[in-house]
Parts: C-alpha cells; sequence; structure tokens
C-alpha cells in the first residue's frame, strides 16, 4: 500500500514537473507575491485521524509571469499536537496576467518539513497543492488553496488543508 502512494504521488510529481518545464513564457516581468492565510483540514496515519487548523503565510516570486518559486511556513494544530510547517515549492500559473486579469489559478509541488512542537520528532515529505488568487485591487487579492502533505514513507501519513487568506504583491 505505500509504495502504491508512493508510486502514486511520484508519477503526479513527475506530471507537474513536466508542466512546470513546458509552460510557455509570458510577456511580462519577474514579480513578487505574498500571501498570509487561515485553514482546516484533517490528518491520517495508520494509528489515528482527526482535524486540524492551520494558519500559515509564505511567499513566492514569480518568473515570467506563469512559474514560480515560493516558500511557505505554518502551524497546523490537531489531535493534540502542534506542527511547524514548511514547504518550498515550484508553482505554475494558467494564466498570463494582463493589467486587467482578475483570476490567477495555480498548481504547486515541492518539498515539505513538519517539526513537532508539542513532541519530539520530524517527518520529510512532498506537498502538492492547487488554488488560486482573485486580484480585487493592483497589489491585493484574495487566494483559495487546498494543500495536502504527504510524509513519513511519502505517502502513509497525510495532512491536507483547505486555506483562505489575503494575497499581495
Amino acid at each position: 500500500m505505500i509504495g502504491s502512494r508512493l508510486s502514486r504521488t511520484f508519477r503526479v510529481g513527475i506530471g507537474l514537473l513536466g508542466v512546470l518545464l513546458s509552460s510557455t513564457p509570458a510577456r511580462s516581468q519577474t514579480h513578487g507575491e505574498g500571501f498570509v492565510g487561515l485553514g482546516a483540514g484533517a490528518y491520517s496515519n495508520p494509528f489515528t485521524s482527526g482535524r486540524i487548523i492551520d494558519l500559515a503565510g509564505g511567499g513566492e516570486l514569480v518568473l515570467s509571469e506563469r512559474i514560480g518559486a515560493g516558500a511557505e511556513l505554518g502551524l497546523a494544530a490537531g489531535g493534540g499536537d502542534l506542527l511547524a510547517v514548511t514547504c518550498v515549492s515550484g508553482s505554475v500559473h494558467f494564466l498570463g496576467r494582463e493589467p486587467g486579469d482578475k483570476v490567477d489559478p495555480f498548481i504547486k509541488v515541492g518539498y515539505a518539513h513538519l517539526g513537532a512542537l508539542t513532541d519530539v520528532g520530524a517527518s520529510n515529505g512532498w506537498n502538492v497543492g492547487a488554488g488560486l488568487t482573485y486580484w480585487y485591487g493592483t497589489k491585493r487579492g484574495v487566494r483559495i488553496e487546498f494543500q495536502d502533505v504527504l510524509y513519513h514513507s511519502l505517502g502513509s501519513d497525510q495532512l491536507w488543508v483547505v486555506r483562505v487568506g489575503f494575497a499581495f504583491r
């Protein structure tokens, strides 16, 4: 079972990497974006499962309006534990952002590190996600995203969250 999850996760990661590498260059220059958000989700492992709440923030450098590289730091609380979740991801933004464009859908994939703040231990794994930013101003937006973190043997444990927050340029 772990092997099939690892294989599926690896295939998803390779597919997303292919999308990243095959994206066409856009017309604009590099810029930075930041976000902060609050979310809810769940965790599961071979022994237990439950609900979590999540607070995270991060930033992204968007190159050529399509390809991005970013990092985020979050806190996830649930089941009596508190985790520090650090992710470093590559992303693809599907729509070129012209001055009047308001919707920016994206996918992301990368490395995740989870450190237990209420216990001893840490885990490494993958993070995959998708979402969109609705820009209601030139420098302000609302970001909605789904993120799934697969860790501990890359698939036997999972933490997912749906997050809503603010984005800024």
